[in-house]
C-alpha cells in the first residue's frame, strides 16, 4: 500500500474509508529510460523511437512522465552529431527525477568505393601518385559532409616497418594528395 491510497475498515457502525498518514513522500519516481540507450550511434534519418517509462512504486503516485519527445515517438536523427534525450517524472508529493542519456547521429558511410580497399587492407602507392578516393554516404548530403581539417593524409614511416609493406622511391619526397567525389 501507498501514500495517498485509501483503506477500508469495518468498524461497529458498518465500513468506512480512511487515508492512513504514512508521513512526507520522500521518495523519487524511478525511470527507465531503453531507447535510446547511452552512448548509442544511429544513422541520419533514421527512424528511430523513445522508449522510457516512469514508476513511483510505494510512493504518492506519479504525476507526470515527460520526455523531448513522447514515448514511442520518433527522436530527433534529423542532422548529425552529438544529441542528449532527457526523461523527467514528478510525483504526487513533488519529488522529481531526471535521466539523460547521449547518442550520435552519423552519416551512413558503407566504405570506401574502388580502386580504394577498405581497413585493414593497406593501399600502397607510388609516391606523387593521385588516387580517387570515392565513397557514398547513402544520398546526397551537401557539400559541407566533413568536419574541418578534413580529410587528412597520413604518412607511414618507411622505416619502421609498421604497416608491413615496402616503401619505394624517396621518402622525402613522398606526398599524398586526394581526390574526393560524392555519389
Amino acid at each position: 500500500m501507498g501514500i495517498g491510497e485509501r483503506v477500508r475498515y469495518r468498524n461497529g457502525d458498518g465500513i468506512s474509508d480512511i487515508q492512513p498518514d504514512w508521513g512526507p513522500d520522500t521518495t523519487k519516481p524511478e525511470i527507465t529510460l531503453t531507447t535510446p540507450a547511452e552512448g548509442a550511434t544511429y544513422t541520419l534519418n533514421e527512424s528511430v523511437t523513445a522508449d522510457y517509462e516512469c514508476a513511483d512504486e510505494g510512493g504518492s503516485g506519479l504525476k507526470s512522465c515527460e520526455g523531448d519527445v513522447a514515448d514511442g515517438a520518433l527522436i530527433d536523427t534529423g542532422s548529425v552529431g552529438s544529441k542528449t534525450f532527457a526523461v523527467t517524472a514528478t510525483d504526487n508529493g513533488g519529488n522529481t527525477s531526471s535521466v539523460s542519456h547521449t547518442y550520435s547521429v552519423i552519416y551512413d558511410f558503407n566504405g570506401f568505393l574502388s580502386p580504394v580497399d577498405n581497413p585493414p587492407t593497406l593501399n600502397l602507392v607510388k609516391a606523387g601518385s593521385v588516387i580517387p578516393v570515392n565513397f557514398s554516404l547513402s544520398g546526397d548530403q551537401g557539400l559541407d559532409v566533413f568536419a574541418d581539417g578534413y580529410p587528412t593524409p597520413q604518412k607511414i614511416a618507411c622505416d619502421t616497418g609498421v604497416p608491413a609493406g615496402s616503401c619505394r622511391g624517396d621518402p622525402k619526397r613522398q606526398r599524398e594528395q586526394s581526390h574526393l567525389r560524392r555519389e
